[in-house]
């Protein structure tokens, strides 16, 4: 593998502020809603409707997709 630069630590991410914004619902999300329960939610492998909705109501369901199919519209970063 080839890697542009001398080594990891010349590697940086630059996240704007609505990034971090991001990043720091959805960590809050999980810690209260999905940490307590992670190994139940492992253990019957599926993810409980309650959690999908709690999702949607905080605007975390479907960052990805079209608008016009009901998600949030956000297009995927592509460098």
């Amino acid at each position: 593998m080839v890697f542009p630069l001398d080594s990891l630590q010349d590697y940086q991410l630059m996240f704007k502020p609505e990034h971090e914004m991001l990043r720091k619902s959805v960590r809050e999300f999980l810690e209260r809603e999905v940490a307590p329960h992670a190994l139940e939610f492992d253990d019957r492998d599926e993810v409980p409707r309650e959690i999908l909705r709690k999702l949607g109501e905080q605007g975390l369901w479907g960052i990805g997709i079209d608008e016009s199919l009901g998600g949030q519209g956000a297009i995927p970063y592509l460098p």
